[in-house]
């Protein structure tokens, strides 16, 4: 049984590991379309990005809205052989993405 639970765990982690782009959950932030290195945000984005930086806001409520629109075309070339066609186009269209961040520091 020990087995089969850490083969399990194991095979989850595997595949997070793979996961992940430009336009996944690290993009939650305008703040990120900027600077995409957010890991020591001392801001209200920390709360996604650097939980421990949140020490240096001010006590109280702090709250932030943000809003980006997004537009990417992307061209995947393969050359492998048993594809009928190695061009395809994927596009993504998002107007409005919103995120909201708020919290209470005491």
């Amino acid at each position: 049984m020990k087995k089969l639970t850490l083969f399990a765990s194991l095979f989850v982690l595997y595949n997070m590991v793979f996961a992940g782009g430009l336009l996944t959950n690290y993009n939650q932030s305008a703040q990120y379309v900027r600077m995409m290195s957010r890991n020591a945000s001392l801001e209200i984005d920390g709360v996604f990005y650097n939980p421990a930086g949140l020490t240096k806001l001010e006590n109280g409520w702090h709250f932030a809205l943000n809003s980006q629109t997004i537009f990417q075309d992307k061209t995947i070339e393969s050359d492998f052989s048993l594809l009928n066609d190695g061009n395809y186009k994927g596009t993504t269209k998002v107007p409005v993405f919103p995120s909201a961040y708020g919290v209470y520091k005491r």
